[in-house]
């Protein structure tokens, strides 16, 4: 079967290139495994995000919504007061 050492020496580089291209192969299917990881953990982030953002803007709007009608409640306010306690009284000094 072997007659040569050069007959070993192409069977120990037959079996190294061998589990050579054994282990990249594995690691090629352990890196497109992880991207493909990755890849979920993204899209997740991404849809979490988007609800983040709406909700800010929800919340954005509302809040735009409220300050509009601050004034005009402030006003009423005033004129609520100013008929419980009758006419504002003026504000200059007494000699």
């Amino acid at each position: 079967m072997f007659e040569t050492s050069s007959d070993i020496l192409r069977l120990a580089l037959t079996i190294s290139i061998a589990l050579i291209a054994i282990f990249a192969v594995w690691l090629l299917a352990e890196s497109a495994y992880f991207m493909h990881q990755t890849n979920k953990f993204m899209s997740g982030c991404r849809k979490k995000i988007t609800k983040i953002e709406n909700a800010i803007g929800t919340v954005g709007d509302k809040i735009e919504h409220m300050v509009a009608f601050v004034p005009m409640i402030a006003a009423l306010v005033k004129q609520s007061i100013e008929s419980f306690t009758g006419s504002p009284k003026s504000k200059g000094r007494k000699k």
